[in-house]
């Protein structure tokens, strides 16, 4: 699945949203910057200083009528209290994926709820657990296909490896990176890049469990169509609202 999808999806929880969004993990602004080019006001949360600074620069090549729309907040998302009530709360790109436990998620979960409007919803997405990921060899690599650098233009090749920690329910997707022709062998040289990525594995009955045990209702829906769960292949797409509010 490509990552058009999510953001056509958000946008349209937007649009049937009453009032502004607040987006965790708001990074480069990916969904941000649409959001507020339809129109949309957005408070931005996202921890890293690195992308909220490529959102400003994006915002700073927008018109002065989207910059004005969105406001940015370095913080962290178990921590940051939202400064008012939201029409939508969105929790973009598996940024949950970085809350590795309960206490995390209980953490974030109760200050997103706050921030909710009446009627309003949380949605968020998580990749369903794959067996290919969890189970797989930690000391194979998968060769990916070779990408173009966006700026340099220099082909670059890449391989990843995945090791999953069974008991906290962690996934370390580590990936190597290096131009095209320039590696002899693994671990030498100044040309290679390895990144290394954590994730929790949160799955469905995990999720729905803990959402109803903080006050939500919760609709579990499937790769950005709002078709049920049972028919996912990729992403599952939590819906949640606090109990007891009509729908909007």
């Amino acid at each position: 699945m490509g990552r058009t999808e999510d953001v056509h999806y958000f946008l349209e929880q937007a649009q049937r949203a009453r009032g502004p969004v607040l987006e965790y993990g708001c990074g480069s602004g990916r969904v941000t910057v649409p959001l507020a080019e339809a129109g949309h006001r957005v408070a931005g949360v996202d921890l890293s200083a690195t992308m909220l600074g490529r959102l400003a620069a994006r915002l700073a090549d927008s018109s002065p009528e989207v910059r004005e729309r969105v406001e940015l907040h370095r913080e962290d998302m178990r921590t940051f209290v939202p400064p008012r009530k939201f029409g939508l709360v969105l929790a973009t790109f598996n940024v949950v994926g970085h809350l590795h436990t309960f206490q995390d998620m209980g953490r974030f979960l109760r200050l997103a709820q706050a921030a909710l409007a009446p009627g309003a919803e949380l949605v968020f997405d998580v990749p369903l657990p794959a067996a290919e990921e969890t189970e797989a060899d930690p000391e194979e690599r998968l060769r990916l296909p070779p990408l173009r650098h966006p700026k340099s233009g220099v082909l670059v090749e890449h391989d990843e490896r995945y090791e999953y920690d069974r008991e906290r329910q962690l996934l370390l997707v580590e990936s190597d990176h290096w131009q095209k022709g320039q590696r002899s062998t693994r671990g030498a040289g100044r040309d290679r890049l390895t990144t290394r990525l954590l994730l929790r594995q949160w799955f469905p009955r995990e999720l729905e469990s803990l959402l109803t045990y903080e006050g939500f209702s919760v609709r579990l829906t499937a790769d950005y169509t709002g078709e049920p769960l049972a028919l996912a292949e990729d992403m599952i797409v939590v819906h949640a609202r606090k109990r007891g509010r009509a729908a909007a």
